[in-house]
């Protein structure tokens, strides 16, 4: 982008993504609706694994939505810092964290190996999870405009809706 390499007129947040608070069928069943505050204060002693914010993207998001909820002072003690979202995901599955801080859409595609979703964060806590596309300019535009054009296509978008990514189709923000 600051080198020129890409076609301007192209530049596409994607899709968007939220943050979940999961857990594992071996732990307590949460609330339904149940808040991320509350699912933290009834497991105040539990460990929450979690990407490592200093180098993982989900973990910078994970202490910005914390902070935001004043959740951080109380959590971060609590925080074993993965090096990336699977791994936190592990963890819960394995049962050897009660809780972990995920992407929405790792939540969703996980559901069916025991992982539930105990509560969402708010999409206001942290900032907006966005997966920006753009054609780069060069001999091989042809392809990539026929993949951007697919990518952004209704039917793909619902392919990516049903992973629990969500819409974006906002311009980029320079």
């Amino acid at each position: 982008q600051q080198q020129g390499l890409l076609k301007e007129e192209t530049r596409l947040n994607l899709l968007g993504n939220g943050l979940a608070l999961v857990t594992a069928a071996c732990a307590a069943p949460p609330e339904p609706g149940a808040s991320v505050a509350s699912v933290l204060g009834q497991s105040a002693t539990s460990r929450i694994a979690m990407g490592d914010p200093a180098s993982v993207p989900a973990g910078a998001y994970a202490r910005e939505a914390l902070t935001a909820l004043d959740l951080w002072d109380s959590a971060a003690p609590r925080a074993i810092y993965t090096q990336n979202v699977h791994a936190a995901l592990n963890w819960v599955m394995r049962c050897e964290t009660e809780l972990a801080i995920v992407y929405e859409s790792d939540a969703i595609q996980m559901k069916n190996q025991g992982v539930i979703t105990a509560a969402l964060f708010p999409r206001e806590s942290h900032a907006p999870i966005l997966y920006p596309m753009a054609i780069i300019k060069g001999e091989s535009e042809v392809p990539a405009q026929r993949l951007w054009k697919y990518l952004s296509s209704e039917q793909a978008i619902a392919v990516f809706l049903n992973y629990g990514f969500t819409r974006a189709g906002r311009p980029q923000s320079r």
